[in-house]
Parts: structure tokens; C-alpha cells; sequence
């Protein structure tokens, strides 16, 4: 089971994911940033063409880590912000991995900015990016019959409940 964890960089995805001890309810935190920096490809400053080439590496990488650990927690995105503007991950990528639930880190845009400088500097549209990349999680969701839960950056708890749904679920 992959438990896939989205939100805009910065939105408390990696906090949430490592203040929760996800080890302690079986599974394995997997990084896809860190993932893509160990196989030494870049993750800001990337077009299209990059981008696809992260996605299909990341493909490789994470069903060979299902297959050697079982449940996985993947902090990573939906939505990725490139240089040719933001771009969603191409449904084809979520096509060939046992994704069990989406779980939406949501973060007021003025953290998110304040946590993770970029780019984009206004308020408006870091608020809109993330309403996108939460509508195509729920879509997925809907696509994939998915669980989809949504939670506060900073909730463990909350957090820690979408887990042990998304295992009851798979049940």
C-alpha cells in the first residue's frame, strides 16, 4: 500500500510525515524529493521534459521500494511548480502505482511562503495552486476509488487517524 501525502512545498508534508513516526504503524517515509536527489536529478529550476523524467524515475524507485518494504508514506506532489508554470503530474504516472489514499496537507498560503521562498511571492496564487493541487487529489481519489482525507498542517493526530484509515481500508 502507498499512502501518497500532497501539498505545495512547504506545506508541512515532511513535518507531518516525520513528527508522526510512521515506522511506529508499518510503513516506510519515502522522500520523493530525496529520492530524485540521490539519483542525482534536480528538483527546482525544471521544464516539462525534466519533470517527466523525475515522474518516471520516481516510478522505478518507488515500486521497487513497495515491493522490498511493503506500506509506503510518499511525500510528494500532485501539482510540481516549473519554470514553464505549474504543471500537474500526468495521470499516467499515478496509473502504475498501488496509491491506497491521498492525503492533503493543507497550509495557509502565508506559511507556505514563509516556510518555502520561491517564485511565486503572492498570496493569491499560492492559495490558488494549493486549492489545485487538493481538487486533483480529490479527483484521483474519485478516479482511482481512493481514499481522500485532508489535514491541517501540524495535526499529528489527524494525520496519524488518515493512516490507520487508509490500512482499514485496504483491508
Amino acid at each position: 500500500m502507498i499512502v501518497l501525502v500532497c501539498g505545495l512545498s512547504g506545506s508541512g508534508k515532511s513535518y507531518i510525515v516525520d513528527k508522526a513516526k510512521v515506522e511506529n504503524i508499518g510503513f516506510v517515509s519515502v522522500k520523493a524529493s530525496g529520492l530524485l536527489l540521490a539519483g542525482k536529478l534536480p528538483v527546482s529550476g525544471l521544464d516539462v521534459d525534466a519533470l517527466i523524467k523525475n515522474q518516471n524515475f520516481l516510478i522505478e524507485q518507488l515500486l521497487l521500494l513497495h515491493a522490498n518494504h511493503g506500506n509506503l508514506v510518499v511525500d510528494g506532489h500532485i501539482l510540481i511548480e516549473t519554470i514553464e508554470g505549474p504543471q500537474l503530474v500526468p495521470d499516467k504516472f499515478f496509473d502504475q502505482l498501488p496509491i491506497s489514499s491521498i492525503v492533503f496537507i493543507d497550509s495557509k498560503p502565508d506559511e507556505i511562503l514563509r516556510r518555502k521562498p520561491r517564485v511565486l511571492t503572492r498570496i493569491e496564487e499560492i492559495a490558488a495552486l494549493s486549492e489545485i493541487e487538493a481538487a486533483n487529489g480529490k479527483r484521483l481519489a474519485a478516479k482511482y476509488e481512493l481514499l481522500f482525507k485532508t489535514v491541517t498542517d501540524g495535526d499529528i493526530n489527524a494525520f496519524r487517524l488518515a493512516l490507520h484509515e487508509a490500512v482499514n481500508k485496504s483491508r
